[in-house]
């Protein structure tokens, strides 16, 4: 929420989009736009095609919201990615192509190799299909400290 991606927003604007989230079972949105420029209350979602959308644009924790999510479509920052792959939801990443040599694109496509997520961007939102193959590992608690005593030789 704290960067402006009006592209990944302005999605959710799409009769397309919608039809396709339905097709996944998807009953509603709830949708954080942050800083950006648009404004969901702009647009008229009055037709049957279209998912009832609650927008905001911060809150203190987004930690309820993706409790609570059936699915979470994502932009493709490191923290958010873990933070729903920690929760075992199923994600969809939205690479934001305009940031910094496309880095973005380098975790999520990582990722989406492994099973974890499905990326796409916003060029192809005809591309909202999951296909994810397994669940992220629970966190290993004694991985690191293990690894360090490793390297430095106490075990």
């Amino acid at each position: 929420g704290t960067t402006s991606f009006d592209d990944l927003i302005s999605l959710f604007t799409q009769k397309e989009i919608h039809r396709a989230l339905k097709g996944l079972g998807i009953t509603s949105i709830e949708l954080q736009i942050g800083r950006g420029t648009i404004e969901i209350s702009d647009f008229d979602f009055n037709d049957d095609e279209y998912l009832p959308i609650n927008s905001f644009r911060f809150s203190p924790s987004l930690d309820e919201y993706m409790k609570n999510a059936s699915l979470i479509i994502s932009h493709a920052g490191a923290g958010s990615i873990m933070e729903a792959l920690a929760l075992h939801k199923p994600i969809l990443v939205v690479i934001n192509e305009t940031l910094m040599d496309n880095h973005q694109s380098e975790l999520s496509n990582a990722l989406q190799e492994q099973g974890y997520l499905t990326s796409t961007t916003c060029r192809t939102n005809d591309d909202f299909s999951l296909d994810i193959k397994k669940t992220y590992p629970e966190k290993d608690l004694d991985a690191f400290p293990a690894l360090l005593d490793q390297t430095l030789g106490f075990s």
